[in-house]
């Protein structure tokens, strides 16, 4: 298997380090990584047109994708 590439900070300030990167995608990221996650994920899939979502999911579809990706962040 592969290994990823680990991820490098997008920006760094005295010891606080910025990182952008998707949680779904969860071997980015080694375990117990960071101390604060900050997310604003749109509201998809409530009718709202986004250039960067196709927003087709069923609502049980859409609650499958939003356990996995909360469950990714207390990995």
């Amino acid at each position: 298997m592969k290994k990823e590439k680990e991820l490098e900070p997008f920006f760094t300030f005295n010891n606080a380090c910025l990182y952008i990167g998707s949680v779904i995608n969860i071997s980015s990221f080694k375990k117990e990584f960071c101390d604060l996650i900050i997310t604003s994920p749109p509201p998809y899939n409530v009718g709202i047109e986004y250039n960067s979502n196709d927003d087709v999911l069923s609502y049980e579809d859409c609650l499958i994708f939003t356990r996995r990706w909360l469950a990714n962040c207390y990995y």
